[in-house]
């Protein structure tokens, strides 16, 4: 398994960063086709689970509404989704001569048909649309943007490497290979690497010290609940992995799952402390 792992790596860290070094442009074209990607695996997820959902709305909705908040237009997209999906299932005529008992059943089913579509193109396009806003953030997007992901990266390696070595006490029946030990090692390492990174990136005048560290422990359990979030989803479909894109990984679900709720939160930090 571990073999697998590296190898994925190689490939997809020099392209994550690349793209980062190259541009807000690149990068951005990168987060739309991992929301693509992503949003995808989990209509696909929902399906294999018999749950409707708006294939296209979700992946269209989810992947604009990362555009859109590029471009600082977020939450007018955001209404128009909503007023999209809503007019498409109350307008699309009930079946023929339904019996009258299956009425509440129809209406609850496109309601269902309605939240799930929408939180798809949330919890993935929300993310990732802020993903390329803290490239864009002046002075700093560049380092920040590689400082999140080497953070989270860290944090990802270390739990599952500790917690293969000497983890004994499961953090959670969501996710079994999730240990105890394997978590408090990691955000130790996180902590770690975040205050070298601060050096490193000359962030001084952002972040002090103890800011830097309170940070990192607040990304780190930001991104293990986003994780968690992900294994709950799979394991109501039964699934071990979003799909088998990425050797050792499993899918882009997978991999970018502690970033849905992490990314948010780490932006607007960062943006305070820049005004």
């Amino acid at each position: 398994m571990l073999l697998p792992r590296l190898i994925t790596s190689t490939v997809g860290v020099p392209l994550i960063l690349g793209c980062a070094f190259m541009g807000e442009l690149p990068f951005l074209i990168l987060t739309l086709a991992l929301s693509i990607l992503a949003i995808q695996e989990y209509v696909r997820i929902l399906t294999f689970r018999g749950v409707a959902i708006h294939k296209f709305l979700c992946i269209a909705g989810g992947t604009g509404l990362a555009a859109a908040l590029y471009l600082r237009r977020g939450t007018e997209y955001l209404a128009l989704l909503l007023l999209v999906l809503f007019l498409t299932e109350t307008l699309r005529p009930l079946r023929l001569d339904p019996p009258q008992n299956s009425l509440p059943a129809e209406a609850s089913s496109r309601i269902s048909k309605i939240s799930m579509t929408l939180l798809g193109a949330l919890w993935i396009g929300w993310p990732m649309g802020h993903l390329a806003l803290l490239r864009d953030l002046r002075p700093w997007g560049l380092e920040l943007t590689v400082f999140l992901f080497l953070s989270i990266w860290t944090l990802d390696s270390v739990a599952y490497l500790a917690g293969k070595a000497y983890g004994k006490r499961p953090l959670t029946r969501l996710s079994p290979r999730k240990t105890w030990e394997g978590t408090l090692s990691s955000f130790l390492s996180v902590s770690i690497v975040a205050v070298w990174l601060r050096s490193l990136f000359h962030l001084e005048a952002l972040f002090s010290n103890w800011e830097i560290l309170a940070g990192s422990i607040l990304l780190c359990v930001a991104a293990q609940i986003s994780d968690l979030a992900e294994s709950l989803l799979k394991r109501s479909a039964g699934i071990k992995d979003s799909s088998t894109l990425l050797p050792g990984h499993g899918g882009i679900l997978d991999r970018f799952d502690a970033f849905y709720l992490s990314v948010p939160l780490f932006y607007y930090w960062v943006a305070a402390k820049s005004t």
